[in-house]
């Protein structure tokens, strides 16, 4: 059973780091190129009957990537603020942690007029034999005023911001967030983003209130 937890272990580290690099190449920090081999070119005939030494492409930075992709993913109920506030989120790392089953979420966000932090963490422990999710951890957000976001009680699902929100938090919740974070938006983020995952039901627009 160790010898399974430490290959899985390791097998969820390398797929982390591949999750790490797209976000890089996202931000305009990677180029695809440099990860790809003259193998990889000829295998996918990638950029035709050019060789990789003579691609010479200005790879830019995605814009709204990551808001545009949550919000696709249809996981959580984003509000109209919300979505104004998730245009500085430019960055979701994930790491594991050094036991290999507990993880954080990491998540960069460029200056803005809501709230100071430029980077916010959430940190989820697993108990090491069932595998279930003991509790979180994360950032307080340092809010520059007071904001309610309005919830969308028809669909049943909590606002992005509810994350970092101590009354709006439970076990059951994280769990299930960390699930949908881990184990299917970072890996499918791609398919998210051009929005070619179905979904069965659709959001309403609420309006939010900055007190």
């Amino acid at each position: 059973h160790n010898d399974y937890k430490q290959i899985r272990g390791n097998y969820e580290m390398n797929e982390f780091n591949i999750y790490n690099k797209i976000s890089d190449i996202i931000k305009g920090k990677l180029n695809p190129d440099d990860i790809l081999t003259e193998d990889d070119y000829n295998k996918y005939n990638i950029h035709k009957d050019l060789s990789k030494s003579e691609i010479n492409i200005d790879y830019k930075e995605i814009n709204d990537f990551w808001l545009s992709a949550l919000k696709n993913s249809e996981y959580f109920y984003i509000s109209k603020l919300e979505q104004k506030i998730l245009h500085y989120l430019k960055d979701i790392k994930i790491e594991l942690h050094k036991n290999k089953i507990d993880l954080t979420l990491i998540y960069f966000f460029d200056e803005n007029e809501y709230f100071k932090n430029s980077i916010i963490k959430k940190h989820y422990f697993y108990n090491a034999l069932n595998e279930k999710l003991e509790k979180s951890e994360f950032d307080e957000i340092l809010w520059n005023k007071e904001i309610k976001f309005k919830e969308n009680k028809e669909m049943n699902k909590k606002n992005f911001f509810d994350m970092f929100n101590k009354n709006k938090v439970t076990k059951e919740l994280d769990e299930n967030e960390a699930n949908f974070l881990k184990n299917d938006f970072m890996p499918g983020v791609l398919e998210y983003y051009l929005n070619l995952v179905k979904h069965k039901n659709k959001k309403k627009d609420i309006d939010d209130n900055i007190l």
